[in-house]
């Protein structure tokens, strides 16, 4: 898979005051480079849902499930 470029971060910063000044209720939906080590980054700047593929199928899918699960990646509002 490709790898998470963090100037994503700003953009999706960017998206979410967006939808606030709008009072607009588009998703924001990140595929790309997510993984254990951004996802927390990712959720905690406005992104809504994410696609999760090398980080999740490449290796012992069982361990990766597990490891992002520790993430509390979805605690987020």
């Amino acid at each position: 898979g490709q790898e998470f470029n963090k100037i994503c971060l700003e953009k999706i910063e960017k998206f979410q005051k967006t939808r606030e000044d709008l009072k607009s209720s588009f998703s924001i939906y990140i595929d790309g480079g997510v993984n254990e080590e951004n996802i927390n980054s990712i959720m905690k700047t406005g992104a809504d849902e994410v696609a999760i593929g090398s980080s999740l199928f490449e290796g012992d899918l069982e361990k990766n499930i597990k490891r992002l699960q520790k993430t509390n990646a979805y605690d987020y509002p």
